[in-house]
């Protein structure tokens, strides 16, 4: 049998999109370092988050070839329980890949279809991306209790493979369902960029940035807390798309509150090709999240020659040891996170430029592009063999 298999993955948003996060980049890196070895057909929406039009270029409820996939953009309302199950006849993949675990359309439809054409546990895969940490979960979360204790009820967790990124998604699987078959398979970061890095002046505020979505999740206000808190001068750019117009509400009061030698810049979102620059344009990169199974902008940050600062709550751990940045629990407060922004600030121009040029050099080291790939080979084959018949394996 070859090696060469049909994978068909489920994600909500595809790029062009870009505003929803780390499962975009996730699969587009899936796409890009496994396209030319894998048929790969991939089923998304044809709009970005919170967009009224779809893309330009693509066509709806059609199949395009767009970079080393083919790639299906649903307009909206278009996914059912037929219109998915049409989908998988028509793919006949030998693995099923969803990006979620709560996503209605995009992971509990296409289980539903592969259930019913008799696909087995090997077959469908299951990433929740983060979903099953201790602070997703404790967001909307009546109804993902309520989600979780049906499959519980019904044993449904014997009838996937669940996909971890990490050692810490892989333990937040087990605590849910301690006995599902769970397989591990990092993300897999970008190269190291090569867009010049722009240094900062001695005397002048050293440049921060924030670039994620704007969402509780991300703990924009804890950030803006310890801005509060620095000494140092402080230019603080804030990018990223507005998921909780609420949340934001309440940002935007801590930033009129800051003391006038922190400067805020609130820019918005940005898309994919222009972050290298914007990272090669600030000097530290501040993200102190509330959970991460991967963070792919922090991979983005290595990649760019980003000093970071985050939380305990992501798989970046031992900052301090590679000199690539911070790694902070957020229980040590606001405080803690503004000690770290000042003694960084603190530094000579040319040291701080001299620590980012070093990250961006060991940036493959730091995020193990290459072993991820590797894993996701692995991950892909794992499933070869679990297919819904005798006669779909012999196509």
């Amino acid at each position: 049998m070859s090696d060469r298999r049909k994978i068909l993955i489920f994600v909500n948003h595809f790029p062009p999109a870009f505003k929803s996060g780390g499962p975009v980049r996730s699969v587009a890196n899936i796409v890009e370092a496994l396209g030319e070895d894998h048929d790969i057909h991939v089923v998304t929406t044809d709009r970005d988050r919170g967009d009224a039009r779809p893309f330009d270029h693509v066509t709806s409820d059609r199949w395009n070839s767009l970079s080393k996939a083919k790639v299906w953009f649903a307009s909206p309302g278009s996914l059912d329980l037929g219109t998915v199950s049409a989908l998988i006849d028509e793919v006949a993949p030998d693995l099923i890949h969803t990006q979620s675990f709560f996503a209605s359309h995009f992971s509990i439809l296409p289980q539903l279809a592969a259930w019913r054409k008799c696909y087995g546990a090997d077959s469908i895969l299951v990433g929740p991306r983060g979903e099953f940490s201790q602070g997703a979960l404790g967001l909307k979360a009546v109804k993902k209790r309520a989600y979780l204790a049906l499959w519980k009820l019904l044993g449904l967790w014997r009838r996937v493979r669940f996909h971890a990124s990490d050692a810490h998604e892989a333990r937040d699987i087990a605590r849910l369902f301690p006995k599902a078959s769970v397989s591990k398979a990092r993300d897999i970061g970008p190269g190291p960029t090569d867009v010049p890095l722009v240094a900062g002046i001695d005397g002048e505020p050293l440049k921060v940035l924030f670039l994620s979505r704007i969402a509780p999740m991300k703990n924009l206000d804890f950030a803006l807390e310890a801005l509060a808190r620095c000494r140092e001068p402080i230019a603080f750019t804030i990018c990223g798309p507005v998921d909780d117009a609420a949340y934001w509400e309440r940002c935007d009061k801590l930033v009129d509150k800051l003391p006038g030698h922190v400067a805020v810049t609130i820019e918005g979102p940005v898309a994919p090709p222009d972050i290298p620059a914007k990272f090669a344009a600030h000097e530290l990169f501040f993200l102190p999240t509330r959970g991460e199974n991967y963070g792919h902008v922090i991979a983005e940050a290595f990649a760019s020659g980003a000093y970071t600062l985050i939380s305990d709550r992501t798989p970046w751990t031992g900052l301090e040891v590679k000199e690539a940045g911070r790694t902070l629990a957020l229980e040590d407060g606001p405080e803690a996170f503004a000690l770290a922004i000042d003694a960084f600030a603190r530094k000579s121009a040319d040291e701080r430029l001299a620590m980012r040029k070093a990250i961006r050099a060991v940036s493959p080291t730091l995020t193990g592009r290459e072993e991820a790939i590797a894993e996701h080979h692995a991950l892909y084959a794992s499933g070869a063999q679990s297919a819904p018949d005798q006669e779909r394996n012999s196509r």
